[in-house]
This record gives structure tokens, sequence and C-alpha cells, in this order.
């Protein structure tokens, strides 16, 4: 995924942060989902994601550079479930 004018929280020399439009930015990563029925009523899953986020062009006058990553994009994440079912009435 290729992003323009991205925007993230900047904090210069001076201390005072602010959100600004960076330039642009690239993410590029993959995503596992497994789901399993081991019994009638219940439900397994689980997912595991990659995510290579970063500035591909920096705005000037940032305190932000080339290849920097996107604030809060993880590298990994992932997450299991375990669901149980049943009728109210059969």
């Amino acid at each position: 995924m290729d992003w323009r004018n991205i925007q993230q929280g900047v904090t210069p020399p001076c201390g005072f942060g602010f959100t600004a439009n960076l330039g642009a930015a690239v993410s590029k990563g993959a995503e596992v989902e497994i789901y399993l029925r081991p019994a009638r009523d219940f439900e397994l899953g689980g997912s595991l994601t990659y995510d290579d986020a970063y500035v591909s062009r920096a705005a000037p006058n940032t305190s932000i550079n080339e290849g920097d990553p996107i604030q809060q994009v993880p590298k990994w994440s992932g997450n299991a479930a375990l669901e149980y079912s049943t009728p109210v009435a059969r």
C-alpha cells in the first residue's frame, strides 16, 4: 500500500509537538488466519500479521526521516479465539 500526505505526530527541537503531513509512506506485509472446528459446538481460531510500514518520502522541516517506522503500526500482531455455541432450544 502506498500512502500520500500521511499525518503523524512530530516533535521539533523546540519541544512543542503537533500533527503534520509527512510526505509518503509504504506498507508491506502478510496475514495468516486459521479457524478449526474440533467439535460440533466449538470453534478455535487465530491470526498472525506482519506489517512493515515506513516513511518513503519525508516532508521537509520535520524530525521524521525516510525509513522511519509509522507511529502506532506494530511489526507483529495476532489474536486467538475460542468460541462455544449451542442452540437455546432444540
